[in-house]
C-alpha cells in the first residue's frame, strides 16, 4: 500500500474526505427539529417546527426576531421561541 492509499483519521478510515453533517439539531419551544445546516429563512425554520407563518419567530437568549424572509446561520444548538404575535398597545 503506497502513502497515498493510507487511509487518514479525519476521513473515517474510508479514504473519503471528511464532511460535515447536513443536518443539525435546534430547539423550538423546547423541541429539537432537524434542519438542513447552514443559511436558512425564518419561514424555512417555522415550517420544520410546525410553527405558523404568521407566528413571531425569535432567537434565544435575547429574543432577536426572525422574519419570514429573515436569514439565519444555523451551526447547531440554536434556541428559538415561536409564538402568536402579542397585540400592540394603542
Amino acid at each position: 500500500m503506497s502513502h497515498s492509499d493510507t487511509p487518514t483519521p479525519h476521513d473515517g478510515g474510508r479514504g473519503e474526505p471528511h464532511r460535515r453533517q447536513d443536518t443539525v439539531t435546534i430547539t423550538v419551544n423546547g423541541q429539537a427539529v432537524s434542519i438542513h445546516r447552514g443559511s436558512q429563512t425564518g419561514l424555512t425554520i417555522r415550517t420544520a417546527a410546525g410553527c405558523p407563518s404568521t407566528y413571531s419567530l425569535q432567537l434565544l437568549p435575547d429574543f432577536t426576531e426572525v422574519g419570514v424572509d429573515g436569514r439565519i446561520t444555523l451551526k447547531g444548538g440554536e434556541e428559538f421561541v415561536c409564538h402568536q404575535p402579542v397585540g400592540q398597545a394603542s
